[in-house]
């Protein structure tokens, strides 16, 4: 059970960190 929650959480941190780094790229090309 904690090593699905682990899981999730860096899944999560992950997606958090590519939406983050798209909208950086996107601010900082434009």
């Amino acid at each position: 059970m904690a090593y699905f929650i682990f899981f999730g959480l860096t899944l999560l941190l992950a997606l958090l960190g590519g939406l983050f780094s798209r909208v950086a790229a996107e601010k900082y090309w434009m």
